[in-house]
């Protein structure tokens, strides 16, 4: 049982280094990038066609800067998933994790997806530098260009780390149960060890295998899809398919298979 955790962990690990390293070279590149254009609104102070046109640019100028090939790497992650998903499969169950054709395609659609969503929140964040910039440019004051972009691409950095964090372990989740029903395995080991911030949520569950029906009856008050997100946003336990005899090794309670 040990060993499975430890291997949960260092996954664990990897994703969040992933992504962490994903939401810093945003917060990088936003902070490099938008205080060169911003700082020619200094010379002049007053709402003009040429500040409209610097604030309006903020974003295009950031996808030549290597915004684009910068979100193109969040497939990267999803990849890595994928490559510890089939390792973990290998540790509680017999069966092997083949990804189909159509699998492959929904995975790509669902990268897709994600990065249309991280992007949104870039743009929302710019949308909110350019507010705060004209705000000061009609109040007839230089814009704290260096604060205003420091400040919005700290929250977009933390907003990026926390929601593509949840949503890979929510793809992990998902590709794991709908493999594991494909496979007709029925029993899932809720594994990932406690820490001190553990919702009671997962504290109730952490070790202790669970049927398909029982996980779909879960609500764990976030507002998240239980059975996908667990105990919710930054939820770092998974399930595990598990068969019997695993589970009997591991010295697990084996009354529900």
């Amino acid at each position: 049982m040990d060993s499975i955790r430890r291997a949960i962990l260092e996954r664990q690990r990897r994703r969040e280094k992933m992504v962490s390293s994903f939401a810093d070279e945003i917060k990088a590149l936003m902070v490099r990038q938008l205080p060169k254009l911003l700082d020619k609104i200094k010379r002049g102070t007053t709402p003009t066609p040429e500040v409209a046109k610097i604030l309006l640019s903020l974003e295009s100028e950031l996808r030549r800067a290597g915004l684009t090939d910068l979100m193109d790497t969040i497939g990267d992650v999803y990849a890595e998933e994928i490559k510890s998903l089939r390792t973990q499969w290998a540790s509680t169950t017999k069966k092997k994790l083949v990804l189909s054709d159509t699998d492959l395609e929904n995975i790509e659609t669902l990268v897709s997806f994600e990065t249309t969503a991280t992007f949104n929140s870039i743009t929302a964040s710019i949308d909110n530098i350019r507010a705060a910039v004209f705000r000061e440019v009609i109040a007839g004051v230089q814009p704290d260009v260096n604060t205003i972009v420091q400040d919005s691409a700290g929250l977009t950095r933390r907003q990026i780390e926390t929601e593509l964090g949840t949503n890979v372990a929510g793809f992990q989740r998902s590709v794991t149960m709908t493999k594991a029903e494909d496979l007709g395995i029925e029993h899932y080991l809720y594994s990932g060890g406690l820490i001190e911030t553990s919702r009671e949520f997962c504290r109730e569950r952490d070790g202790n295998i669970y049927t398909l029906d029982e996980i779909n009856s879960w609500d764990n008050g976030q507002g998240l899809p239980a059975n996908i997100y667990l105990g919710g946003y930054n939820c770092l336990h998974q399930l595990l398919p598990i068969d019997k005899e695993t589970a009997e090794r591991l010295g697990l309670d084996t009354s529900k298979f």
